[in-house]
Formats: C-alpha cells, sequence, structure tokens
C-alpha cells in the first residue's frame, strides 16, 4: 500500500498547479525514468529504480548507465543510446539491468532526446518498465515451443534425416546458437553428421568421427566448451575448430536406455558461457530425439505424446487515469485508452462518462456484478488505497476483459482527496492463457485417461462448451463414413438441433468446411458462418437450421495423423460470445493435435493387441506348425499339427522329428528341393500324406532360420477337391456347348439342302430349333462370363431405389415366353411396397436365373410363383416352384461354385453348376442374403432379402 501525498498550490496558479501534478504523476509511476547526459552519466532517476531495483536514487547520480547494463547486452543498450543522441526515438529495447541486490533484472525501455533551447541534444530521457516475468515467460514458452515442434516433427517424421533438420532449426531458434549439426554412431561405430546449419564442407570432413565419449559409455554427462581457444583438444580437431572461427561449443549425447546413439552439436561464433537452460533444453530435445531414432530403426509405430502449452500472450503497458474529486477524469493515457477500447487518450476523454460505463457490465474476479461505487477509482476517492481484478463485458460485442486495476487518493495541503490515480494492467491474455492452459490439461487428462478415444471425443464436446465455444461437434469416420460421435450447443435446446442436422445431413457437400479441412489436411477458419451458410448447405431447409443455430464463426481441424484421416472437430461461437480470433485457430488446432494422437495411439495400441492375440492364436489356428533346431529336435508343435500327424504335442516336444513322424524323410526332401539357390524362402509343396489310413493333401512349407527350421502344413484336400470340381466343369460346359452347338448345326445343314423340299411349318421349326438352342447357348456363355468378372473383382455394384414387384413381373414375363405350356408362372406383390436398394441390372439377373431354374427343374410342370414381400426394413423376393425338389444333404452346398446336383436325382436336368453361384454372390455385393428351404421331395422356395430403400 501506498500512503496518499499532498501538496499545496496556490488558487489559480495553472502552472505551478501542472508541475506539481506532473511530478506527482512521474513519482507514483511504477516506470523507472532516467535521465542521463549525452554520454550517458546519469544525472536524474524516479523512485522506481529504489522500487523496482533497490537502488538508492542518489547513489545513482554520476553512474554511467551502461555500467549497469548486463555485458552481453552492451552492444543492444549501446546502439539504442546512439539512436537517442541522433534525433531518434527508441522503442522497446530490452536489456537486463543489475540490481542493489546484485540479480539481473529485464526492463523494457523507451527513449528519446532532450533538446536545449539552439536544438542541440542536452540529455537522455529513458523509461522502462520491469519484465522479468515476461522474459522468462517468453523462455519457457521458447523452450516449449521448441519441445513442441521436436514432438511435432517426431509425429510426421518420414525418416530421420527429415527429423534432424527440424531439430537443428528448432536447437538454433531456442538457443540463439550460431551453428548447429547432429550426428550419429553408423555400422562401423563412427560418429557421421546427419544434418548441419553453418559448418563447412572441409569441417565436416575434418571432425566426422570425433567423440568426447567412449562407444561404450554408459549414460555420459554433456561436455560443455566455453571457450575452443583453450579447450585443450588435439591439434588436428583445435586447428579444424579455429579456422572455421567457431568460439564456443556443447556436445550433447542422445542417449536411449543408456546407450550413446549419437551428438547433438551446438556452435558459437564467439566464447560462450553455456546456461543451464540451454543445456537441459537440448538434453531433453536429445533424449527425444534418440528415443524417435531408436524407435524408427526398429520400425516400432509407437510415439508417445507430449502434453504442450499454449503460447502466453506478452503483459501489456499499464494504463493511467487520473480523477478530480469530482470524479470526472482528467488525465489518462493511450494505453488506459486502448484498454477501455478507444483508439487513444484524446478520444476517451471526449467521451461522455455516463455512456462508457453503461456499455460495460462491470464484474469482479468470480463474475458477480460490481457496483460503480465499488470500482477502485470511486473508493479512492473516499481516500482508500485499493487494489482489485475487475472484468469488464462490453454489451454490444460480448467480448470480455480483465485488468488490474489499483488505486491511489492524492490529497491537498488540507488532507482533503483531490485526486485519485489509477494504474490499470490488462491481464486479459493471461487469464485467457490460464483458462485455456487449463481447459488443454483437462482435456488432455481427458484424452490420456483411456484409449476409448471416440467416446472420450464425444465428452469433449461437453467439457469445450461453454468454456471455449458456444458449440462443438465431433465427426469421425465409420467404414468410411462420417457419423457424429458428440455435439454440444450452449443452448441445450439446439443440441438435439445439431445432432438431428448431422444425421440429415452429413457434412458431404464440396464447399463444406468440413470438407475443406479433410480434403486439405489444414484447419479451416469461418469468419462469419451465416454468409456461408447457403454454400453449406443442402438444401433451403438446412440453411434455415443454420441460420437458426446463430453461429457468428467457425473453426474445423481436421483429426489426422501418420498420413490417416481420422474425422474433424468443428468449434462455434453463438452471441454474445465474441468471434473467433488467430489465438482461438491456434488452440483448436492443438486440441485437434491432441485428438489426433490419442486416437493414433488408440489404433496403435489395437494393432499391437492384435498383433500379442495373433501370436496367442498360434495355438487355436487350423494351420500346423512345426519348429525344429538345428539338431532335428522338436521345440514347438502346435495342436493343429498334432492333429494332422495324429500326435500328442506332450510326447513330442523334445524328440527327434524322425522318431516322432515316420513319413518326415519325405517331407524334409521335398521341400528341400523346392528351396531356389541362395534363397532362404522355401515355397510350399503339395504333398499327399497317409495319415492313419486316409489320403490327406497337405501344402507343406519351411523357413529356416539360425535356430533351425520352421514348417508349416495346411490341409488342401478340399481345395483339390474343388480342382476336380473344375475339371468336372470343364467337361461339363463341353458337353452343356456341345449339345446346343449340333441342334443348331443339324437343324441349318437339313435347311441348306436344296435335295429336300421343306413344308414351311417344317421350316419354322427348325428355325425355332436355331433360335432356342442359340439362346440356350447365349445363357451358357453369359453365366461363364458372370462368374469371370466375380472372381476377378471387375463386377461393379451400382446401388439405387428399384421397384422390386415391376422388376419381378418383368422377368416373369420374359421366362413365361419360352417355358414349357405345363409350367403356370405368376407374380403375387402387395401394392403399397417400399422400393428395394440395390443394382437393377444385377438383380434381374439374379431373378432370371432362379426363375429359370425354377422352370428347369420342373419336368412335370406346375406352377412357379414369385412373390414380393416386406420384412421390417427389408424386402423379400421368393420363387417357389413345386419341381424336383433339392436333398437336404445337398442343399449346404448347392450355391457352391461348379457344384450340380446328380444327375440321377434331376431327371437328366443339366447346367453348368454356376447360377445359383452367380445369384449368391450378387446378393451378397448388394448386401443381402439368400437362401433355400426344400424338404427333399417336392418342391423348392429360394429367397432373396435385400434392404430397402
Amino acid at each position: 500500500m501506498s500512503e496518499a501525498r499532498s501538496f499545496d498550490a496556490p488558487p489559480g496558479d495553472d502552472f505551478v498547479y501542472l508541475a506539481a501534478f506532473q511530478q506527482l504523476v512521474l513519482e507514483r509511476s511504477h516506470d523507472l525514468i532516467t535521465v542521463t547526459d549525452p554520454l550517458g552519466t546519469i544525472v536524474y532517476v524516479s523512485p522506481s529504480w529504489h522500487t523496482v531495483l533497490g537502488w538508492d536514487t542518489e547513489s545513482l547520480l554520476g553512474t554511467v548507465a551502461i555500467e549497469l547494463v548486463h555485458p552481453d547486452d552492451h552492444t543492444r543498450a549501446r546502439a539504442a543510446m546512439r539512436v537517442a543522441r541522433g534525433g531518434g526515438e527508441v522503442e522497446g529495447t530490452t536489456v537486463r539491468f543489475r540490481s542493489q541486490a546484485g540479480n539481473w533484472v529485464a526492463i523494457e525501455t523507451t527513449g528519446s532526446a532532450i533538446r536545449d533551447a539552439d536544438g542541440n541534444v542536452a540529455y537522455l530521457l529513458g523509461t522502462g518498465r520491469e519484465v522479468s516475468e515476461r522474459e522468462e515467460l517468453r523462455d519457457r514458452i521458447r523452450d516449449i515451443d521448441a519441445l513442441y515442434r521436436i514432438a511435432d516433427a517426431i509425429a510426421r517424421m518420414t525418416g530421420l534425416p527429415e527429423l534432424f533438420d527440424e531439430a537443428v532449426e528448432t536447437l538454433l531458434d531456442a538457443t540463439d546458437a550460431d551453428r548447429a549439426s547432429v550426428l550419429l554412431y553408423d555400422d562401423a561405430q563412427t560418429m557421421r553428421y546427419i544434418a548441419s546449419r553453418g559448418l563447412s564442407e572441409d569441417y565436416r570432413t575434418a571432425t566426422e568421427g570425433h567423440s568426447p565419449w567412449e562407444p561404450d559409455a554408459v549414460y555420459p554427462e554433456p561436455v560443455l566448451v566455453p571457450d575452443a581457444a583453450a579447450s585443450g583438444f588435439e591439434p588436428t580437431l583445435e586447428t579444424a575448430v579455429l579456422r572455421e572461427g567457431i568460439g564456443a561449443l556443447a556436445f550433447i549425447p542422445l542417449v536411449h536406455d543408456g546407450l550413446l546413439l549419437g551428438k547433438f552439436m551446438l556452435y558459437r561464433n564467439a566464447p560462450h558461457a553455456w546456461l543451464d537452460h540451454e543445456v537441459r533444453l537440448c538434453s531433453t530435445i536429445a533424449n527425444h530425439l534418440a528415443s524417435a531414432t531408436v524407435r524408427t530403426r526398429t520400425r516400432m509405430a509407437l510415439r508417445d505424446s507430449r502434453e504442450q502449452l499454449e503460447t502466453i500472450m506478452s503483459t501489456v503497458d499499464e494504463g493511467i487515469i487520473v480523477q478530480s474529486a469530482t470524479g470526472q477524469i482528467v488525465y489518462a493515457n493511450d494505453s488506459a485508452a486502448r484498454v477501455i477500447g478507444f483508439e487513444s487518450a484524446a478520444a476517451f476523454l471526449a467521451a461522455d462518462r455516463s455512456e462508457v460505463l453503461a456499455s460495460f457490465e462491470m464484474l469482479d474476479e468470480d463474475g458477480s456484478p460490481l457496483a460503480a461505487d465499488d470500482l477502485p477509482g470511486r473508493r479512492a476517492l473516499r481516500g482508500e488505497t485499493t487494489e482489485r481484478v475487475i472484468r469488464y463485458r462490453h454489451k454490444a460485442t460480448g467480448e470480455e476483459r480483465w485488468s488490474v486495476v489499483r488505486a491511489n487518493a492524492v490529497k491537498n495541503a488540507t488532507g482533503e482527496v483531490a485526486l485519485a490515480v489509477s494504474v490499470v494492467r490488462d491481464v486479459t491474455e493471461s487469464k485467457v492463457t490460464e483458462r485455456r492452459v487449463s481447459f488443454l490439461t483437462r482435456t488432455s487428462e481427458m484424452l490420456n485417461a483411456t484409449l476409448d478415444v471416440e467416446h472420450t471425443l464425444g465428452a469433449l464436446a461437453t467439457v469445450a462448451v461453454p468454456e471455449f465455444a458456444g458449440h462443438v461437434t465431433v465427426d469421425l469416420y465409420d467404414e468410411g463414413v462420417l457419423r457424429c460421435v458428440g455435439a454440444r450447443h450452449v443452448d441445450p435446446a439446439k443440441t438435439e438441433l445439431m445432432i438431428e442436422l448431422r444425421r440429415d445431413y452429413p457434412p458431404t457437400v464440396p464447399e463444406h468446411p468440413v470438407q475443406r479441412a479433410i480434403a486439405t489436411g489444414e484447419p479451416q477458419f469461418v469468419s462469419d458462418v451465416q454468409a456461408q451458410a447457403e454454400s453449406m448447405a443442402h438444401d433451403e431447409r438446412h440453411a434455415r437450421a443454420i441460420h437458426e443455430l446463430g453461429n457468428t464463426s467457425g473453426i474445423v481441424v481436421p483429426l489426422a495423423a501418420r498420413g490417416r484421416t481420422f474425422g474433424a472437430i468443428t468449434f462455434g461461437t453463438v452471441p454474445p460470445q465474441p468471434p473467433f480470433t488467430a489465438s482461438d485457430l491456434e488452440l483448436a488446432v492443438e486440441i485437434g493435435r491432441r485428438a489426433s494422437a490419442a486416437l493414433d495411439n488408440a489404433l496403435l495400441f489395437a494393432e499391437a493387441q492384435a498383433r500379442a492375440r495373433a501370436t496367442e492364436a498360434l495355438e487355436f489356428v487350423d494351420d500346423g506348425v512345426v519348429l525344429v533346431d538345428r539338431g532335428e529336435i522338436v521345440r514347438l508343435l502346435n495342436p493343429a499339427a498334432a492333429r494332422t500327424f495324429g500326435i500328442k504335442p506332450a510326447k513330442a516336444i523334445g524328440r527327434r522329428i524322425d522318431d516322432v513322424v515316420p513319413e518326415w524323410q519325405t517331407v524334409r526332401d521335398r521341400t528341400a528341393a523346392a528351396l531356389p539357390p541362395k534363397s532362404g524362402t522355401r515355397r510350399a509343396e503339395l504333398l499327399p500324406i497317409d495319415v492313419k489310413g486316409s489320403e490327406r493333401w497337405l501344402s507343406i512349407s519351411a523357413v529356416p532360420f539360425p535356430g533351425g527350421t520352421v514348417y508349416a502344413f495346411r490341409d488342401m484336400t478340399e481345395e483339390r477337391a474343388v480342382e476336380q470340381l473344375k475339371s468336372d466343369f470343364v467337361s461339363t460346359v463341353s458337353h452343356e456347348l456341345r449339345t446346343p452347338l449340333a441342334a443348331i448345326y443339324g437343324a441349318a445343314l437339313t435347311l441348306q439342302r436344296g435335295d429336300i423340299r421343306l413344308e414351311e411349318s417344317q421350316r419354322s421349326g427348325l428355325l425355332d430349333v436355331i433360335s432356342s438352342e442359340a439362346d440356350r447357348l447365349a445363357r451358357i456363355v453369359n453365366d461363364i462370363l458372370w462368374a469371370s468378372r466375380l472372381d476377378s473383382g471387375q463386377m461393379s455394384i451400382a446401388i439405387q431405389s428399384c421397384n422390386a414387384a415391376s422388376l419381378a413381373t418383368g422377368v416373369v414375363d420374359a421366362v413365361r415366353a419360352h417355358a414349357p405350356a405345363t409350367v403356370t408362372l405368376s407374380v403375387e406383390a402387395p401394392t403399397a411396397l417400399p422400393p428395394v436398394a440395390a443394382d437393377l441390372d444385377k438383380l434381374r439377373q439374379v431373378l432370371t436365373n432362379l426363375v429359370d431354374n425354377a422352370v428347369k427343374y420342373s419336368p412335370d410342370g406346375g406352377r412357379v410363383r414369385v412373390s414380393v414381400a416386406q420384412s421390417g426394413k427389408r424386402i423379400r423376393i421368393h420363387v417357389e416352384d413345386e419341381g424336383l425338389g433339392v436333398p437336404s444333404g445337398e442343399q449346404e452346398r448347392i450355391f457352391e461354385k461348379f457344384y450340380r446336383l446328380d444327375p440321377n436325382l434331376t431327371r437328366g436336368v443339366g447346367g453348368t453348376g454356376l447360377g445359383l453361384y452367380i445369384c449368391r454372390e450378387l446378393v451378397h455385393r448388394m448386401h443381402g442374403r439368400i437362401w433355400l428351404v426344400s424338404d427333399g421331395r417336392r418342391g423348392s422356395t429360394f429367397t432373396v432379402e435385400l434392404p430397402a430403400a
């Protein structure tokens, strides 16, 4: 607390009063005010020199000012004095001054010249304010930024050279070093340059391989050389260092788990005492780089995410406001005016005071309303000395600011309060930074607390509103489709509207900021959401809903890491919140980075778990695995291998493989013969093996390794059966093609004969034979082509809304044209049937195959009925016949490729065995299913089920 000080001013003596007032303001100011002669000798210092630095002001008179400045800052201080002596203005030069206690205090100074009547420089005037905290924060911020840049580089690195290039640049920025380099041990345990800045090729060649530590050193310490000329290096190295113009060096080891990997080098052109915080920062970065080096070399994909702090804004100049005893503002500096929202002090003083107060909502530090009489200036007019934090919110824009206001009363000779002097320090940036750091900390804790990141990101939307944004939406990809996993609006009623909009109108419009963020990988800043509502909307209703949400500005941050895009986070402001600023964008990007890292870590963890489960699954896989050592002793035999050879694992382990499996010599000979020269990989050999009287075809491969050989077994008996089916298929197709070709050929020859006169009915009959058999031939070829396209993956599916009843009617009409007269075809479908989501052509092919089969396998005629019905959200199409039926033992294989029923069961009705296979594959590709119901004696019902559109 400072005491009130009075002064006497004769009534009407404005000049004396003003001089006394100026002297009072000068003495009350917290700025360090200094006057020197042109050579820099102090002739006056303000009382703040005692308050801030502890100096007795009288003892400083006659002292050369530069003697109080830190030696490292002499150059900057002398340059500033030269500018002032030359008549220029010195703005914002920061130097360190020695306090009376001997420590160094950072002071930001401004200066100008004071001229005499002849215009010559008589004195130099300097003002300054303590910025030690700011400078310390800047150092911390720079260190944090360096750590962040390194962590970010590790997260997105593609190789060590790129990572170390970034690291060198980062350390140069963070330490003010003149040059830097990174060296790593190669396979020959020689230090090699990986990245460098400012070093000549000759120097790198001369110093490559040098290290102050032995290669096997455990946890070596940094080696600091403040003066290269007095380093004691061996002559060749010392010559190279001095010729390069290096004055100081710092050797920082790159160590991981005690193992020395390489070194970080910092260089100064002049001798330099390396600071502890420089060494700590370099060591920290070196540890990260060492870990990253090990992970990269071992191709491990896990990366540790590191918490990062947002940049803290520098403190601003203090504002000064002076009120008269009546409460009228008689003085304010520009800083005070800017704090309140005016461009200049003149504009502030010209404004109506009541209007200024009415435009703000005054609050205390806790957010409670603050009465005007409780403002520090008002209380100072009552004789009280007060300091408090004030929050004031601009009613028109919603902008909220914080200030620490300290007010003192100034009394006259009679002890009455004549003036109230208020010193205003804007702490908005630091308060906002505190809240954001707290928000980031809580966000990081949430993201790091669980691997269920999708749930956590949904909860993040709740935490961010209203602390950071008016609304938040989190969209993540789910099987290639963006899905909203969390949304929150400051107005609870509008939260449901946001979720509804995301469901009905996903952000798929190309001009939508979410799409732009995902496409470019860059955050999107939308300064005026309402102006872009139409370009983001799907239709007019969507645009109206965006207007109803009332967003004013927005930020979309993509969620991506290591080339994978997970989705996006959308932040928005709503009145009375002020629109987002550039600093808000930085915070949003940081949240996105941390969320991306959490998602990536969750996926990496899942992948690692999957690999662990894969190893565990070796005990459960159906393929047999046998591992023998170099002496052919069985060391591993999994249950599948035991079943393959009819061996108990407990009896096999520890014995020679030949004693366990009598046929093993054949296996060994065949797998050894399959080894190409100078190859470590053996291709699989297909061998028939007698297993307890049953022939099993096994695909056996062997992979040697330094400790022995791993043999893998796969039972290919069924595959061999499929090959046999293919062979049978070729024979069947040949027969199926030969029959219609023979009929066509015979009919054509008959028509060509000139020695036989044919009646018109006979000619028509022969032409009908050619037509029908050609159609049959085309169907066989089409089945083969469809099967080929399905197998090769060239079959494209275009899902659309289809009328299932109309399609079924068309298919039945087409089949009816060539169906036997003994077969009756019909279609049954309700009138109010929703459309089906399917590929029209593919569904037509499925129904054609099923209806053709129903007719073909009804040799005695009968009814073929196609019915269409709705089942929940799906459409079912039944094709029912009264034909031969499908035996129960054959029903499980009826949809297999090339599979045909026994001709003895089908009265000789043949086929290629592809029709039902094609149906199954097409239905599956349209997200449906197909099945058969038959009692095996008479009639079958095939059912196709597809989603409703």
